[in-house]
């Protein structure tokens, strides 16, 4: 079982894409202004209607009053009876048991109330929305006849009272829902397209592929502009990769010439054994040098379209380390657990696996200790983890961000090596080039722990 660092986490937060923000954005937006405008609507009708209702009342209320006037009081029922027949319009006996309702505090009921007590002149005027459980418009009405007061209600059914735009809430909802997702919707992707296929370009670089050439030929000036501008800064990106491989394998081949002149001439002259391996070791080191830096510059991706068994892979890897690290003296122990992919060719994982062991035994072996190297591959989560550590001197905290940044080395103090600073940061980039990611950490109780973490992929079919 690995040993676990403690490491705090943040808790998880929820993380929208632009893409998603912008549509909300511009949904909701939509959303509140097709809701606002419907605000404005009903309460634009509100004084249109009343004022259409109150005009009716009156108009019913002046005819039903003037010819009830000379109808005789036996007759009075006849003639409502024929009057209710008209329209919706009706006329009804008022009686003091009469359940009546107040109005409501609305604006509709407000201006229906005031146009009403303006127009009729009557003190003891009545008006309801609802008589006896009978739901409308109720408005009193008094004829005078011998003397006497005849009571009577002219009633209006709540019909007109209906909103058309509220009777049909549920279309509208839906109407203004699929207006504000289309409209969200196509506005996002237009505006949206430009940055996706910079976003797609940027993501090409990170890993170290080669980045599409934008299209210049169509779309508005201001994105033609930014595209040729990152078009042109593609070309000098490419410019000057091109020239420092051309560089470091010219300044390779011209350093190794010498080099190969200089194991000549001391091979030939007569200088003594160990002075003869001393020199020996420095040229090697110059060559290795020179091979890490060349290591460095072509660390990029090779295709691999398969996930790959990287616990097979791992296996094969760590036989054949073991017999170099036991040759050095040290001990090699490894776990590793079956049936692990990934997406990531097995030449880069060796380059990986190869950095890392070089690493621990160049740096944590010590002569008055053995030399332990260990390594663990298992799953965690969705992940997959290789973890190599070893027993040496380790490394400050503050210390351990330098390790990432190429041609920079711990202390040389505490191994008494000198290296090139390649073999961390060749690591680095080989892991960030298939979205993985990588950490140079303290290993307890000493030592150091370099941890390469890889996205699991299932299994090829």
């Amino acid at each position: 079982m690995p040993l676990e660092q403690f490491e705090y986490k943040h808790p998880k937060k929820i993380s929208l894409g632009l893409f998603t923000r912008a549509f909300l954005f511009l949904f909701l937006t939509g959303l509140i202004s097709l809701l606002i405008w419907l605000g404005a609507v009903l309460y634009g009708q509100h004084g249109h209607k009343a004022l259409v209702i109150s005009n009716r009342v009156m108009s019913a209320y002046n005819l039903s009053a003037n010819a009830l006037n000379y109808v005789k009081p036996e007759l009075q029922h006849i003639f409502i009876d024929k009057f209710n027949t008209l329209g919706d319009i009706e006329i009804s006996e008022r009686f003091d048991s009469d359940v009546i309702k107040p109005i409501p505090h609305t604006r509709l009921w407000r201006i229906i109330e005031a146009d009403l007590r303006e127009k009729i002149d009557d003190k003891n005027l009545i008006i309801s929305p609802e008589v006896n459980g009978v739901k409308g418009l109720w408005v009193s009405m008094d004829i005078p006849f011998e003397g006497e007061d005849h009571k009577f209600w002219i009633f209006i059914s709540t019909i007109l009272f209906r909103n058309v735009v509220i009777s049909n809430w549920f279309a509208w909802i839906i109407t203004a829902l699929i207006i504000s997702v289309l409209g969200s919707y196509l506005h996002t992707k237009v505006f949206l397209q430009p940055l996706e296929k910079i976003l797609e370009i940027f993501k090409a670089i990170k890993t170290n592929k080669t980045p599409p050439r934008l299209d210049t030929s169509k779309g508005s000036p201001e994105v033609i502009d930014l595209y040729t501008t990152i078009n042109n800064t593609l070309d000098h990106l490419r410019d000057i990769n091109s020239n420092r491989d051309i560089m470091l394998k010219g300044l390779s081949h011209d350093i190794r010439t010498p080099l190969t002149r200089i194991r000549l001439e001391v091979e030939m002259s007569g200088i003594d054994e160990e002075a003869k391996n001393n020199i020996d070791t420095d040229l090697k080191q110059i060559d290795r040098i020179m091979h890490q830096i060349s290591e460095y510059s072509n660390a990029l991706p090779t295709e691999n379209n398969d996930a790959l068994n990287i616990s097979e892979a791992i296996e094969l890897f760590c036989h054949a380390e073991e017999v170099m690290i036991n040759a050095v003296g040290g001990k090699f122990y490894y776990s590793i657990e079956p049936n692990l992919y990934s997406k990531i060719s097995e030449v880069n994982l060796n380059r990986i696996l190869g950095n890392l062991i070089d690493n621990a035994i160049k740096y944590a072996k010590q002569p008055n200790r053995t030399l332990v190297i260990t390594l663990n591959c298992y799953r965690k989560l969705s992940d997959i983890i290789i973890e190599v550590k070893d027993n040496g001197p380790g490394l400050n905290t503050d210390e351990l961000w330098r390790l990432m940044k190429p041609f920079e080395r711990g202390d040389p103090a505490r191994s008494g090596v000198k290296g090139s600073g390649l073999g961390l940061p060749i690591v680095d980039k080989l892991t960030k080039s298939v979205n993985g990611n990588f950490e140079v950490l303290k290993n307890l109780p000493v030592g150091l722990l370099c941890r390469v973490t890889l996205k699991s992929k299932g299994r090829p079919r």
